[in-house]
C-alpha cells in the first residue's frame, strides 16, 4: 500500500475511490477505510485553507508595495521641481548680470519665483498629508498582520486537533484489528502443532 498520510502543510489530490481501496486491501474493513480517507480530506481541506490565509499576507505586501512606490513618486516630483527652481534662478542671474536697471522686469521675475515658491509649499504640505495618510495605512496593516497571525494560530490549532483525533481514531480501530490478527495466528499455531 502506498503511504498516503498528510503531513502538516502538505497539499495533495485525494481520490477517495482509490485510497477506500488500498486500505481494504490492507485488511481494513470499509467503514474504517471510509473514515480514514475522511479524515485526511479534513486534513487536506485545512492544509489549501491555512494556504488562503497565506494570499491575504501576499495581498498586504502588495498594497506596502504600492505606498513604496508612492513614496518615490513624490522623490520624484520633488527633485524635479528643485531642477526648475535652479534653472529660474541661473536665469535671473544671467538677467541681473546684463540688464541695466530694469527693476520691473525683476520684479515681475521675483513674482514668479514666489508663485513657485508657494506652489512647492503647497507641494510640501500635500507630501505631508500622504506621509500622514501612510501611517495611518501602515497601522491598518500592521493590525492586518496581527489578525493574520491569529488566523494562522488558530488554523495550526484546528490542524493539529484532526490530526490527533484522526490519529486517536486510526488507534482505536487498529489495536483490536490487530490483537484479533494477532490471536487468530496463535490460533493456527495451536491447531498445526496439535496435527
Amino acid at each position: 500500500m502506498k503511504n498516503i498520510a498528510l503531513k502538516h502543510g502538505d497539499i495533495m489530490f485525494i481520490d477517495t475511490y482509490k485510497t477506500i481501496q488500498q486500505l481494504v486491501d490492507a485488511d481494513f474493513s470499509e467503514k474504517q477505510a471510509a473514515a480514514i480517507t475522511g479524515k485526511l480530506v479534513e486534513v487536506n481541506e485545512l492544509n489549501l485553507s491555512n494556504l488562503a490565509a497565506k494570499g491575504d499576507v501576499q495581498h498586504v505586501n502588495n498594497k506596502l508595495s504600492l505606498i513604496e512606490n508612492d513614496i518615490q513618486s513624490v522623490k520624484i516630483d520633488i527633485r524635479v521641481t528643485e531642477a526648475f527652481i535652479r534653472k529660474d534662478i541661473e536665469a535671473l542671474d544671467l538677467r541681473l548680470n546684463s540688464m541695466d536697471n530694469n527693476f520691473t522686469t525683476i520684479d515681475e521675475r521675483f513674482a514668479k519665483i514666489d508663485e513657485r515658491f508657494t506652489k512647492i509649499d503647497e507641494r510640501f504640505t500635500k507630501i505631508d498629508e500622504r506621509f500622514d495618510n501612510m501611517d495611518k495605512k501602515l497601522i491598518e496593516h500592521d493590525n492586518q498582520f496581527r489578525k493574520i497571525d491569529n488566523r494562522f494560530d488558530k488554523v495550526e490549532l484546528l490542524i493539529d486537533v484532526k490530526i490527533d483525533r484522526a490519529i486517536n481514531k486510526l488507534i482505536f480501530w487498529l489495536v483490536p484489528l490487530l490483537i484479533a490478527q494477532s490471536m487468530s495466528i496463535i490460533a493456527m499455531m495451536h491447531y498445526f502443532n496439535n496435527l
